[in-house]
């Protein structure tokens, strides 16, 4: 595991990610937009190696509508299974 700044646009959502796909306007969405603008992006987005999201979907596609073009992630390295299994 390990820390690094990527860039959004190179960050793939795992087609398998159980959550809805969120859009501007949508509740939760707007939940996460506020407390971004509240309080700064404070939980990192998980990726694997191959740079899949395993844990923020909805994050990312937040701070990407808000405009930002790096953020933090915590980079892990499981199978594809595993990730699965991480991502629920």
């Amino acid at each position: 595991m390990k820390w690094m700044k990527l860039k959004i646009d190179q960050l793939v959502h795992a087609e398998y990610n159980p959550r809805k796909d969120l859009k501007a306007g949508d509740p939760e969405f707007e939940k996460i937009r506020n407390s971004v603008l509240e309080f700064g992006y404070c939980e990192p987005i998980i990726c694997n190696s191959d740079y899949t999201i395993v844990g923020g979907h909805q994050r990312a596609k937040v701070l990407k509508a808000l405009g930002y073009d790096e953020v933090d992630c915590v980079l892990v390295d499981v199978n594809k299974s595993k990730e699965k299994a991480l991502n629920i």
